[in-house]
C-alpha cells in the first residue's frame, strides 16, 4: 500500500502540487531547486519505508499525508538531520465490538525539528545543546541584574550519574540569552501520562488498564531515563511557549501531549476514545467512537 502512494506522489500532477507546496514552504526563488530538493526527500522517504516493513503495510492517505505534512514544515526525512520520526501504529477504525483495523504511518517532530521550526518562525535564534547535571556537579542558578546566570563545573572524574537536571541556553532574535532550567523531577510526571497512554482494554474488567510507560524512561543508568531521550525533553519544555511556524497536529510536536480533538477525527466525524498497546505487534491501537457533541478545540492543551 504504502508503495503505491509513494508512487503517486511522484505522479506529474501530483508532483507539481507538491513541489509548489515545497517551494513556498522553504522559501524557495527557483523552481527547478525546489524540485531537486523534492526529489531528495521523496529519495529519503522512499529509502525509509523500503527498510521498515511495517510502512510497507500503512495505509496510502496517512503516507501522503505525513509526507505532505513534514515536507511543508521545511523539514527532512534525511537521518542524518534527526527532524522527525517515523512511527507505523494500528488504528480501530471500527467498533470495539467488531473491530475494523487499518495500519497508518505518522511522525513526531524530534528535538532537531523543533528547534528548525521555532527558529523559521522567528522567535529564536539559536538553542545550544542541552548539558545534563548530575549529583556532585557544582551547579547554580543565580541573578545578576535581573538576568539569570548559570554555573555549572562537572565533577571531574565522575564517579556519580545520578541525573538531577539539564539546561540549555537559547539566544532570542535581540541577540539577548535565555537560560532554562529543567529539572528531573518532570520525568515522574510524564512517565506516569506516558503509561495511560499505553493503556490496554481488559475485557474480564471492561476497563481500559495503564500499560507500560515508554522504556526511553527506565532505559538509562540504573533505571534513570536515557539521556538523549532527557535532552530531548529539555528541549522542548524550553521551547515549549515560543510560537512555531508549523501546520500538523501537535501530537507531532510531542509524545506526550494530552489527548484532544484532531483534526483527523474532525475530518472522521469521530472521537478518538483511547490509545494502548498491542502487546503481541508492538504496535499502538488507537480506539474510536461515534461522535456525540462538537469538541471544544480550544481547549488548553498542556504539551508537557
Amino acid at each position: 500500500m504504502s508503495n503505491q502512494a509513494l508512487a503517486n506522489i511522484e505522479q506529474p500532477e501530483v508532483k507539481e502540487k507538491f513541489v509548489k507546496l515545497f517551494q513556498v514552504a522553504n522559501s524557495i526563488k527557483s523552481q527547478q531547486e525546489a524540485a531537486n530538493f523534492f526529489e531528495v526527500e521523496v529519495f529519503h522517504f522512499g529509502k525509509i519505508i523500503q527498510e521498515t516493513p511495517a510502512f510497507q503495510e500503512c495505509s496510502e492517505l496517512s503516507v501522503r499525508s505525513t509526507f505532505l505534512e513534514v515536507i511543508s514544515n521545511g523539514l527532512s526525512f534525511e537521518k542524518a538531520q534527526r527532524q522527525v520520526y517515523l512511527m507505523p501504529s494500528t488504528v480501530n477504525i471500527g467498533t470495539k465490538d467488531n473491530p475494523v483495523y487499518e495500519k497508518r504511518m505518522g511522525y513526531e517532530i524530534a528535538k532537531n525539528g523543533l528547534v528548525h521550526i521555532t527558529t523559521k518562525a522567528g522567535s529564536i535564534k539559536s538553542c545550544s545543546d542541552p548539558v545534563i547535571v548530575y549529583e556532585d556537579d557544582h551547579f547554580e542558578i543565580k541573578t545578576v541584574n535581573n538576568v539569570a546566570k548559570i554555573e555549572h563545573t562537572p565533577k571531574i572524574p565522575r564517579k556519580n550519574h545520578t541525573i538531577i537536571g539539564g539546561y540549555c541556553f537559547i539566544t532570542l532574535p535581540d541577540n539577548s540569552i535565555e537560560p532554562f532550567w529543567y529539572d528531573v523531577n518532570n520525568v515522574e510526571r510524564l512517565k506516569k501520562y506516558s503509561a495511560k497512554k499505553n493503556s490496554r482494554f481488559n475485557p474480564n474488567t471492561k476497563k481500559y488498564e495503564d500499560g507500560q510507560a515508554n522504556a526511553l524512561y527506565t532505559s538509562g543508568n540504573n533505571g534513570q531515563i536515557d539521556e538523549g531521550f532527557f535532552q530531548t525533553k529539555i528541549i522542548k519544555a524550553a521551547l515549549k511557549n515560543k510560537p512555531k511556524k508549523f501546520s500538523g497536529t501537535l501530537h507531532a510536536i510531542d509524545d506526550d501531549v494530552k489527548e484532544y480533538p484532531s483534526s483527523e477525527s474532525e475530518y472522521l466525524g469521530i472521537n478518538k476514545s483511547s490509545e494502548h498497546i498491542d502487546y503481541e505487534t508492538a504496535e499502538v491501537i488507537t480506539e474510536y467512537k461515534p461522535k456525540t457533541k462538537q469538541a471544544n478545540v480550544n481547549q488548553e492543551v498542556p504539551l508537557f
